[in-house]
């Protein structure tokens, strides 16, 4: 994650805080942790999630980026155009999510998913579609995504699906 705040961090203690955050569900859109001489002190502040959003289409990712970033904690880190272009930008970026489109030229959302899933297993993928095929829930399951939404929910939909997804909390509706 993109710091929001520059401070003096402990590693140790970072790492410490993240894993007691991530067992308890907890993953956090951001933060830094700053101790004091004593170990005793620590603050959490919010960092930027860095969002990779990867659809063939042009004037859809504008849109779904201002949609995204109507959160202030929420930063588009990078865009691609079709499934493999965004398999190498996630591998190159390291996002926070990847958001990406079923159908695609070249690598379709299902195939990206499978290889993001298989070089950087720890990403969450939110897929969306304009299908509503329980067949599509089903592999968006089997492969392993985090979540999956059909491009007809409204914008607070979603904004919550986004947000679960970041969470690694599943999210499917469509």
């Amino acid at each position: 994650m993109e710091h929001a705040q520059s401070a003096t961090s402990s590693p140790i203690a970072s790492h410490r805080i993240r894993r007691v955050l991530k067992r308890n569900g907890l993953i956090p859109r951001a933060y830094t942790v700053l101790c004091m001489d004593d170990g005793a002190a620590v603050r959490l502040c919010y960092q930027i999630m860095r969002i990779l959003l990867v659809d063939d289409h042009e004037v859809v990712r504008r849109g779904i980026r201002a949609l995204l970033e109507t959160q202030n904690e929420w930063r588009v880190c990078g865009e691609a155009e079709d499934g493999l272009m965004g398999v190498e930008k996630t591998k190159a970026l390291h996002p926070d999510i990847v958001i990406l489109d079923v159908s695609m030229p070249r690598l379709s959302g299902f195939g990206a998913a499978k290889l993001i899933k298989e070089y950087c297993p720890e990403t969450p993928i939110l897929l969306y579609s304009m299908y509503h095929s329980p067949a599509f829930l089903d592999e968006a399951r089997r492969i392993g995504v985090t979540g999956y939404v059909a491009k007809t929910e409204d914008g607070p939909t979603f904004l919550m699906a986004v947000d679960a997804v970041q969470r690694n909390r599943p999210f499917f509706a469509a």
